[in-house]
């Protein structure tokens, strides 16, 4: 189920630069096997019927994995970089680039309950019986740390992108 927002924001998560003597086409697999462990993986040719971002920009696959609080994408984009030396057995060592970007965006429905938690915990601190003059700017501070605290960027995201980044740099 695609659940993405083509209104988030895709910005640069980082780049691995690697070298192995595996060819480009096994490189590009392993990514896209290790990018299905998160979520629906898509080509571009598949992601042309989709709304994806349009910040999304070129890339080789993209995994999808939102959910009814956020909309999460990661792309990644695998580049050969060149010839990087000889195996003791006289294989090609070949060195690639894999850059990868990330978005979040919360939904309507995450920032609908972020905003009604917000509203309850000012009111909770408002009742509490202490002069009015300290209760309500605490309460509205309280309130106000709450939704800021449930609408913040995903961590989730840059976790899980340096997952994969640490997965394809180790892979040799």
């Amino acid at each position: 189920m695609n659940m993405m927002d083509s209104r988030t924001l895709m910005l640069d998560a980082g780049m691995v630069l690697f070298e192995t003597p595996k060819p480009f086409g096994t490189v590009l697999g392993g990514i896209k096997m290790e990018m299905k462990k998160v979520g629906n993986t898509f080509t571009p040719a598949e992601a042309a019927t989709m709304k994806f971002p349009a910040t999304i920009g070129d890339f080789d696959y993209a995994v999808d994995y939102s959910s009814a609080l956020r909309s999460r994408i990661i792309s990644c984009r695998l580049e050969d970089a060149g010839h990087a030396g000889i195996t003791d057995e006289g294989e090609e060592i070949r060195r690639y680039a894999a850059s990868f970007k990330e978005g979040s965006r919360n939904t309507p429905l995450r920032i609908v309950l972020a905003v009604f938690a917000g509203i309850a915990l000012a009111g909770a601190v408002i009742r509490i019986p202490v002069p009015g003059w300290l209760s309500i700017p605490v309460g509205i501070a309280a309130g106000g740390f709450a939704a800021f605290f449930l609408l913040r960027p995903s961590g989730k995201a840059k976790e899980t992108v340096n997952h994969i980044m640490d997965t394809v740099r180790e892979a040799k």
